[in-house]
């Protein structure tokens, strides 16, 4: 009686705490979250060029302005609430340390939904990320927390 009382409790155990095929403990999600933005990265050879400039965010016919700043790095970001996981438009304009303007593209992209727990805990804040090569021309990356 011993023997199958312990079977029972092993057997309840093991049901229990098991997930997925491997059979592995449950993985609490916790509350960390990933804010929606763009994220843009330029050429090392263009950093001592640049300065300050600005995103403009546009879709469902609304465009939102975004100021961004180098301070003498290659990258920069800006938050951008409410940013879908479907195409916009995203204009860049990007400026010298005199102010005058250096670079101004637009891009449609498609941001992508972030997994800051794991997949298995849901998206969060949807990412862009993209990138400025040493010619000026802009092309759309694969953001690092998708």
């Amino acid at each position: 009686m011993r023997l199958l009382t312990t079977a029972v409790l092993v057997l309840i155990a093991t049901t229990a705490c098991g997930t997925g095929a491997a059979g592995g403990a449950a993985r609490a999600c916790t509350a960390m979250g990933s804010p929606s933005g763009i994220a843009i990265e330029v050429d090392p050879a263009l950093v001592p060029k640049v300065d300050r400039g600005a995103f403009d965010v546009c879709w469902d016919g609304d465009c939102r302005s975004y100021p961004i700043d180098f301070n003498e790095m290659p990258d920069t970001s800006a938050d951008v609430p409410e940013l879908p996981a479907r195409e916009v438009e995203v204009t860049v304009r990007i400026n010298d340390h005199a102010g005058a303007e250096v670079l101004e593209r637009t891009l449609a992209v498609t941001p992508v939904p972030t997994y800051p727990n794991g997949r298995d805990c849901g998206a969060d804040g949807n990412k862009v990320l993209l990138l400025v090569d040493a010619n000026g021309a802009l092309r759309a990356g694969v953001p690092r927390a998708a």
